[in-house]
């Protein structure tokens, strides 16, 4: 997980978290985590920090394209969340598209995952915004590290 925290630096915007106070507060924490598709061999990792009270959360995730003779060692490549929804204990959410480092083409990703006390765990879907690629999908989990009091 080191190389994936080496990887470029990119602004980190606030991303909405959406969903009934009580189910956003049970969000509230710093969390690491990863995720990996065996359909495509890319993996990654994740950070998500929702302050209690706070409807908005700073994020990071990152991802290792996998390694080619054109290219034996790819660089990271930094994603961006664009909304997070709660409800109960299911959390899911949408990234921004991104360009496919395979294919250079647009993908849309959504997750779905489960919360229970301190993990999470879910699946993802990439979906082609072009018909020139295929759906792939994987797995995905994150810890809570530490809660986050609200800022006074």
């Amino acid at each position: 997980m080191l190389l994936a925290w080496q990887a470029p630096r990119a602004q980190e915007l606030p991303v909405p978290v959406v969903g009934h106070a009580d189910d956003v507060a049970r969000l509230a924490g710093v969390w690491e985590g990863g995720y990996t598709s065996d359909e495509t061999g890319r993996h990654g990792t994740l950070r998500f920090e929702l302050t209690a009270g706070d409807a908005h959360a700073v994020t990071r995730l990152v991802m290792v394209p996998v390694a080619t003779p054109e290219d034996p060692a790819p660089e990271p490549v930094v994603l961006t969340l664009h909304l997070v929804e709660v409800d109960s204990v299911t959390v899911r959410g949408v990234l921004r598209p991104y360009d496919d480092p395979e294919w250079d083409l647009p993908l849309e990703t959504h997750f779905v995952g489960t919360l229970g006390g301190d993990g999470i765990t879910g699946a993802f879907d990439s979906l082609p915004t072009s018909v020139d690629t295929i759906p792939t999908s994987g797995r995905w989990w994150a810890t809570r590290q530490r809660p986050l009091a609200p800022e006074l």
